[in-house]
């Protein structure tokens, strides 16, 4: 359903000499605008926001931003297993991959929801970011914005996806002044077209261990002028951390596992640590692979082999499964969910 709103009001300065600005808005009548409640993605994208994805290689980024575009394109289920999607409506991905790459991730995401191809006729759009501008940098361009902001209006898209804005600015990482006009540019985007949402996909330095990191692993000044910030950390294995930060009801930080181009079994850390392998997955991955050793299950769960006995011990401690010592001449226990299926 279209939220088109009316064009801006002219503006009145009073000095004929003057160039035309924004009046000021008399804030003791002010009421908030037809979209002021409106939710694309509950507690994550809302209209006329910039939502900020910074990440580093291997998070699966890209595929979180493919994720994230088809489920509000199709209005299907929740991002992660975890943020609800609210409002459905057409979207345009603007991505630096090549287009049978780009092709690739959809047909795996497609696939990991049980969803075809038609759901996303007149839904979902792409552009190739790297030659969306002739080349030039696309969000450094007056001229492109304007046209894809026109262009977003006549097809009602909700949502534009930048994958990465470190691409669409040329490579900036930049610090202050610049940084302060490109959000100053992307805020007239959304002036211009209010129910629309921009997701920009940037860049975090790579972690020294596996610490928590705070906003500041964002490279540049990106953090600083976005409405909020869902950071994808590595966690290991098949394992991302996801992390919202700034303007968001409640701060969330979700660890979910990668398959399939989904991020899926997420498990809320937020208030305290969490196991790195959970009771239920134990028991999932012996039951897909039963008569593995320690070994064998420390590289699936992406775990050091230490970390693989405590969570063995104690789902046998439990009944989850059960063990039988090796045959072989290491003699290596080996793990299986019923003692019958040794």
């Amino acid at each position: 359903m279209s939220r088109l709103l009316a064009e801006p009001p002219q503006v009145v300065n009073g000095l004929d000499d003057a160039p035309l600005y924004p009046e000021p808005e008399d804030w003791g009548s002010a009421q908030p605008s037809p979209l002021a409640h409106v939710e694309y993605v509950e507690d994550l994208l809302r209209p006329g926001r910039i939502l900020l994805v910074p990440a580093v290689e291997g998070t699966g980024k890209s595929y979180a931003v493919e994720e994230l575009a088809i489920r509000v394109a199709t209005g299907n289920g929740a991002f992660a297993s975890t943020w609800r999607v609210l409002e459905t409506g057409p979207v345009l991905v603007a991505s630096e991959m090549h287009r049978d790459d780009s092709l690739r991730y959809r047909d795996t995401v497609l696939g990991g929801l049980a969803c075809s191809t038609d759901a996303l006729q007149g839904r979902y759009w792409h552009l190739d970011l790297l030659t969306a501008a002739h080349g030039a940098p696309a969000l450094l361009e007056p001229a492109w914005r304007a046209w894809v902001t026109a262009w977003c209006r006549a097809h009602e898209v909700l949502v534009l996806f930048i994958d990465t804005a470190t691409t669409a600015t040329g490579g900036m990482e930049a610090w202050g002044e610049a940084m302060v006009r490109l959000f100053g540019d992307l805020r007239v985007m959304l002036r211009e077209l209010p129910e629309l949402a921009l997701v920009l996909a940037c860049h975090l330095r790579k972690a020294n261990g596996r610490a928590a990191r705070d906003i500041t692993s964002i490279i540049g000044d990106w953090a600083k002028w976005c409405d909020v910030v869902l950071q994808l950390d590595d966690e290991g294995g098949d394992r991302t951390r996801l992390t919202t930060r700034k303007r968001v009801r409640r701060q969330r930080v979700i660890i979910a596992r990668r398959q399939d181009g989904l991020l899926l079994e997420p498990v809320d850390v937020t208030t305290g640590k969490q196991p790195k392998v959970a009771g239920e997955r134990v028991v999932q991955t012996i039951g897909d692979n039963p008569g593995r050793t320690v070994d064998e299950l420390a590289t699936l769960w992406g775990v050091a082999k230490r970390t693989a006995d405590k969570y063995l011990d104690k789902a046998e401690q439990r009944g989850m499964v059960v063990s039988v010592a090796g045959t072989d001449r290491y003699a290596k226990k080996r793990y299986f969910v019923e003692e019958a299926e040794a």
